[in-house]
């Protein structure tokens, strides 16, 4: 599969989910801003190679279902040496309506790659712990699809996009 099919097929899916959203004004705005970002994390891909650096950024999303909503946070990956695939210890905290989350995890990077790891879920005062699988495509920007799921508790399932800053990397 070349990199225009694998594009299609995440725009195709991004499609499908608009289809299940609600239709306000007001998420329609975002929706669209967050598209926009998802876009742009497939365009401007860049490649960094050195040994070690950390990965620092921003992240916006959209969680889907009842607990969902505009969802917010920042990650922060160290990769202990550039090896293609590299790989890497994330921490990423994001925000939402009621909840909030701390995901660690091993990251295995290409430029289409994984993070899977242990989450700690909050909500109204009690602590929940689970497990999260977080496949991503870019290199600066990225765009993400997560899973995740507090044990015992329905699947949370969110999109949306990194925008990541390499720190003591040399980009070539």
């Amino acid at each position: 599969m070349d990199e225009k099919q694998i594009v299609n097929r995440f725009l195709e899916s991004i499609r499908r989910l608009q289809l299940r959203m609600t239709r306000s004004v007001s998420k329609s705005i975002m929706r669209r801003a967050i598209y926009f970002f998802l876009l742009l994390c497939l365009i401007f891909p860049a490649v960094a190679k050195s040994q070690p650096w950390w990965s620092v950024g921003p992240k916006l999303g959209y969680i889907l279902g009842d607990k969902g909503g505009f969802a917010w946070g920042f990650e922060v990956t160290y990769f202990p040496q550039y090896i293609a695939p590299a790989y890497g210890y994330t921490c990423d905290l994001t925000f939402w309506r009621d909840y909030s989350s701390l995901h660690f995890g091993i990251e295995f990077a290409n430029v289409l790659s994984i993070d899977v790891g242990p989450t700690l879920f909050y909500t109204n005062k009690k602590l929940e712990i689970g497990l999260s699988g977080i496949p991503w495509f870019g290199v600066f920007c990225y765009a993400y699809y997560e899973f995740a799921w507090p044990i015992g508790q329905t699947l949370i399932q969110s999109y949306g996009g990194y925008l990541k800053i390499p720190i003591g990397a040399t980009i070539n």
